[in-house]
C-alpha cells in the first residue's frame, strides 16, 4: 500500500510559521453584538 503525503499547509511548511494567534477568537470576544457577555 502506497501513502499519500499530506498536503503542504501555508503557515507552518510554506512560510515557516510555527505559532499563530487568531485574531477572529480574541475580536469575537470583545463583539458588541454579545450584551450577555458584558459586565458591568
Amino acid at each position: 500500500m502506497v501513502w499519500a503525503k499530506p498536503p503542504l499547509t501555508l503557515l507552518p511548511d510554506l512560510l515557516d510559521c510555527r505559532e499563530f494567534v487568531n485574531a477572529d477568537k480574541i475580536a469575537r470576544a470583545f463583539s458588541p453584538f454579545q450584551l450577555e457577555m458584558v459586565s458591568i
